[in-house]
């Protein structure tokens, strides 16, 4: 069991483990309001956790709008073997887009639950360029869809566009519409296109050479060369 020390405003549902490496977009802590049109981007933990939005303890918020959040990294120093080996209260780099925190004083406290509310509107925009060791699969702790993170060891290397399949078009909208772009699709159209044009090309050009064939060939009927047909229309004599 881990025990943590009290009086020293120390919150283990904010502050759990060590805390000096985390990396937050948007905080909020006991804090009520209304968050409309936010952009997140591009946060980089070197140890600890990274989240785009994080509603902590004793907050109640509502989103309209939109939320995106993009390239959000949590661990990116840390390999794969030294994250497993971390011992709690240090736990693996975490990673969310938009997080919901825990309220460990439930029973005593319910009113400090975090609570997240959305508009009918609202829409959720998380790209695959999330990176961590661990992530918020619970969608009760998440606002919008995540899907699984990539391994920070490859973050900023070629391979992270396509590790699980994902790219970095890929979007996922909260509003069940699942805007997934696929990089692979875009290419074979753009081949198809261009196998379809040059086909086209090769037919006219087929085609114009076939009509001059013809035509050579029907003036050339059209001449009906006859010798005995050539007559002399004139004549002229020189000399004496």
């Amino acid at each position: 069991e881990i025990s943590f020390e009290t009086g020293v405003d120390v919150d283990k549902d904010i502050q759990y483990g060590y805390s000096g490496d985390n990396v937050h977009g948007i905080f909020t802590n006991y804090a009520t309001g209304l968050m409309q049109n936010v952009r997140v981007e591009n946060l980089v933990s070197w140890h600890g956790n990274s989240m785009g939005i994080f509603i902590a303890k004793g907050s109640t918020v509502r989103f309209d709008g939109f939320a995106q959040v993009n390239n959000i990294v949590a661990g990116h120093k840390l390999t794969k073997e030294q994250s497993d080996a971390l011992i709690l209260p240090n736990a693996a780099p975490f990673v969310c887009s938009i997080f919901i925190g825990p309220n460990s004083d439930a029973d005593t406290y319910p009113e400090k639950t975090p609570s997240a509310t959305t508009t009918d509107d609202f829409s959720a925009m998380i790209t695959t360029k999330m990176y961590g060791y661990d992530y918020c699969d619970n969608d009760n702790v998440r606002v919008g869809a995540m899907d699984e993170p990539l391994s920070p060891e490859t973050y900023g290397l070629q391979i992270d566009e396509y590790k699980l399949g994902k790219l970095d078009l890929g979007l996922y909208d909260d509003g069940l519409n699942h805007i997934k772009s696929n990089h692979y699709f875009y290419q074979m159209i753009i081949i198809g296109l261009s196998v379809f044009v040059f086909a086209g090309l090769a037919i006219i050009y087929h085609l114009a050479c076939n009509k001059n064939e013809n035509e050579k060939e029907d003036i050339d009927d059209d001449i009906d060369w006859n010798p005995n047909k050539v007559t002399l229309e004139s004549s002229t004599s020189y000399g004496t």
